[in-house]
């Protein structure tokens, strides 16, 4: 095989690499119209096609922003937001957002302004039932 057919070969491979990662995420269903658009503008790009990103109508809160705001982690951020079903259209969206520990882009879900006072709602409750849990055990009941 030729060094012209092995370059040939090697771009085709790349562009059906390329066209399977734009199928994956426009087929995902669990980003956002946002999300999916803003990705695949950045996949194209270095092609000399630029998409205009759609702005968010509302505000958004991730995990660890929400978890500042309360003093906790993002993990137990995560774990109220999935005890009470709060990953949904109601409550925010999916995007995607790079891997604090690899170069991998993840799936993020990003709060709107009813998740974020849900999730503080339950954390203060979540709260409050420990303080009502301690003082009862001080108490000797």
């Amino acid at each position: 095989m030729s060094k012209s057919e092995q370059q040939l070969i090697l771009a085709f491979r790349e562009d059906e690499d390329l066209i399977c990662e734009l199928l994956n995420i426009v087929r995902s269903t669990t980003l956002s119209h946002s999300a999916k658009v803003a990705e695949v503008s950045r996949m194209l790009r270095p092609f000399g096609l630029d998409i205009a990103p759609i702005e968010c109508e509302q505000a958004t809160w991730t995990a660890t922003e929400i978890a500042t705001e309360l003093g906790v982690t993002a993990a137990l951020v995560g774990r109220i937001a999935n005890q009470h079903q709060l990953k949904t259209p109601d409550y925010g969206e999916y995007r995607l957002s790079k891997s604090r520990s690899s170069s991998k882009q993840v799936e993020t879900f990003c709060y709107y302004e009813a998740g974020r006072r849900a999730i503080i709602d339950a954390v203060n409750q979540r709260t409050n039932d420990h303080k009502n849990t301690s003082a009862k055990k001080r108490k000797g009941q």
